[in-house]
């Protein structure tokens, strides 16, 4: 009926239903034991905000700290590692040889300068004896004699006379040239030649070690106290008396065998004895052998030690003197700069006037064919001085100051280091020769 009045819907009803997925559920949360109060105000879960505000700059300040000492130690690692590599591309030049050429002994005297290397050495042979005869045998070696009493040139005649301190005289073989005095940034270096000598007489008393001389004949001059004789290495060979003797067919063979043996050691020998700027030709080479006194291996043996000595006399030019020749007379436009040979074993040499163990003349003539490849030097040491300390926009000027230098480059390791390191051990000098 309309006048009945419906109750009205609750609360419940009149609301729109949500499904029970999007129902959120409070828990109760327990309170404190102490009572709230009109005053009081739920407790509230807050952060420490000045703990906080300190723990932020204290871990700036760490990080901060810690990207410094990695960049300390990245620059003190990069000083102790640092390296330079200076990559040079020298002048260079092929330039044909073919033709002679004059050398000499005396400075100035030839295009070329030349010298002489002297070296010995000796094999033994045990041989069955075959009979007895009486020696008598002079000692013999090599002596150097040094000219320090000027610049020019002293010839000494054949059989002139060294004497040791003990009075014992010993002759050169033939007349030789002592080369002068030569002076280098103010330094004079005296003039020397090295030579064979023989006792003045036989006998076993002149064997003597390494010695001393002096030139009786100079005695009253100047000369005498400039003039000197050095052995380096003993003299022997002498000996008086009876001496047991091998049959000549045995002798020969003994000493063919030992002359073989002696023969590619003792290039090897002179070859070592060079210093690394010396250039040995094969044919500049000239040996001979000589026969030593035999020795008896026990005073009641049968047997003999049958003795071979070797003399080797070779004419040597320095590198850079031999490549300064060749580039006056056959590069034109060289004005004398420093200068070297890279090839030399190309080349063919040949000596014209041939020369022997104990004489050479002061003046030779050789020819040389092939194709001499010359390379300008410069000062390393001066370059790696000149360019420390300086920023690298400026290398090309110092490279400008070296006539040798073509072309030339640095790099640095580690990349960003830029500098020259002080240590020269740890600065590489590269040359790009074509």
């Amino acid at each position: 009926m309309d006048d009945i009045v419906k109750p009205k819907k609750s609360l419940r009803e009149i609301l729109p239903k949500r499904p029970s997925s999007q129902i959120t559920r409070v828990r109760p949360v327990p309170l404190e034991d102490t009572p709230l109060t009109s005053s009081s105000t739920p407790p509230v879960q807050t952060f420490n905000q000045t703990r906080l505000s300190r723990d932020v700059p204290k871990r700036g300040i760490i990080w901060g700290a810690g990207i410094i000492v990695v960049v300390l130690v990245i620059i003190l690692l990069s000083g102790a590692l640092a390296r330079a590599t200076i990559t040079i591309t020298p002048r260079q030049a092929a330039v044909p040889v073919t033709g002679s050429f004059e050398a000499s002994q005396t400075p100035g005297a030839a295009p070329i300068e030349f010298g002489l290397m002297r070296t010995t050495d000796r094999e033994q042979k045990i041989v069955t004896a075959t009979g007895v005869e009486q020696r008598s045998d002079k000692a013999k070696g090599l002596i150097t004699i040094y000219n320090n009493y000027d610049d020019k040139v002293q010839k000494l005649i054949t059989n002139t006379r060294f004497e040791t301190t003990d009075g014992k005289v010993y002759r050169i073989t033939s007349a030789v040239n002592v080369p002068g005095q030569t002076t280098k940034d103010g330094v004079k270096t005296p003039g020397q030649i090295t030579v064979p000598v023989l006792a003045d007489k036989p006998g076993a008393e002149y064997n003597i070690g390494p010695s001393e001389f002096t030139i009786p004949g100079f005695k009253g001059d100047p000369r005498y106290t400039a003039f000197s004789g050095r052995s380096g290495g003993p003299m022997t060979g002498g000996f008086v008396g009876e001496m047991r003797t091998v049959s000549p067919t045995d002798k020969a063979k003994a000493r063919a065998e030992l002359q073989e043996a002696i023969r590619q050691r003792i290039v090897e020998k002179a070859n070592g004895e060079l210093p690394d700027t010396a250039l040995l030709f094969a044919d500049s080479v000239q040996m001979s052998f000589n026969e030593g006194v035999p020795i008896t291996a026990t005073s009641s043996s049968n047997n003999v030690i049958l003795v071979e000595e070797a003399n080797l006399t070779a004419i040597v030019f320095d590198n850079k003197k031999l490549a300064r020749g060749l580039a006056v007379k056959l590069l034109p436009g060289y004005n004398r700069e420093e200068i070297r040979l890279v090839n030399p074993e190309e080349l063919k040499f040949s000596l014209i006037n041939k020369i022997t163990t104990s004489t050479v003349p002061d003046k030779i003539t050789f020819n040389l064919e092939g194709t001499a490849k010359l390379v300008w030097d410069f000062d390393q040491a001066s370059l790696i001085e000149k360019l420390r300390g300086v920023v690298p926009a400026e290398y090309p000027n110092i490279f400008a100051l070296y006539p040798g230098i073509e072309k030339a480059g640095v790099s640095f390791f580690p990349p960003w280091s830029g500098d020259i390191p002080d240590n020269n051990a740890r600065v590489k000098v590269i040359l790009d020769l074509k």
